[in-house]
């Protein structure tokens, strides 16, 4: 099977299709958070991480290579997964954060949308981060976006009792959120075999994967037959 490459050189270069990214979240604030911090207040939602769109249409800007630009956010979304986490998270155990990149391309836009795990009490009801996402495509391609470059989750170190699966990081859950990305990969909808899966911890551990190398990991660690390949 062949995906589309990413390698990850120490922790803080990405190497993609697209050019190298940076992934180090520990960095100078820059024109892009000032601008979101007061679009947050403007919204009145300091207290709450409020999905974001950026038009990329306006006067003055230029010609803009989306998925670039959108890729280029990689590292504030690496920050706004652990903020998600922080905001939108409402779990008596441990707490995980979601931020999800979609691409309009026709109207020129770039949106962030987030997600935070919602499990109040023992034996309560129960929503992952990255459903809480996940729950908003039916709206984007209603709204013109058409492509999912990225999604980035923040979740605990230690997750075994959680998902025995033999990783760094927590990964989509197998209950709800890989089959609903299955779906959502096989029937074509925004996500692609090469939309990028980058999840952390609350230590600083780094994993980065191609959506359908992800799920094929999986598919082979539960012994189900599903596969995923783009050549």
């Amino acid at each position: 099977m062949c995906y589309m490459s990413y390698e990850l050189f120490g922790e803080n270069l990405l190497r993609t299709p697209l050019g190298t990214v940076k992934l180090w979240d520990k960095r100078e604030e820059n024109r892009f958070d000032v601008a979101e911090r007061a679009a947050q207040k403007a919204l009145g939602q300091t207290s709450l991480l409020t999905d974001r769109i950026i038009d990329f249409s306006r006067p003055g800007l230029g010609h803009v290579d989306l998925p670039w630009a959108a890729m280029q956010m990689l590292p504030r979304a690496l920050d706004l997964a652990a903020e998600a986490m922080e905001k939108r998270a409402r779990s008596y155990r441990v707490k995980v954060g979601a931020v999800m990149c979609a691409v309009a391309t026709e109207q020129r836009r770039i949106g962030l949308f987030y997600g935070g795990n919602y499990k109040p009490y023992q034996g309560g009801p129960r929503e992952c981060a990255e459903a809480e996402v996940l729950s908003k495509i039916k709206c984007l391609e209603a709204e013109g976006f058409t492509d999912i470059p990225f999604m980035a989750v923040h979740g605990p170190d230690e997750f075994q009792d959680i998902d025995p699966f033999p990783s760094k990081t927590l990964h989509p859950c197998g209950k709800t959120c890989r089959p609903t990305l299955r779906d959502y990969l096989g029937r074509k909808e925004l996500f692609r075999p090469d939309t990028l899966v980058v999840t952390t911890s609350y230590g600083g551990a780094v994993e980065v994967h191609a959506l359908a190398e992800m799920l094929d990991a999986h598919a082979r660690q539960d012994g189900t037959d599903q596969r995923y390949s783009i050549g």
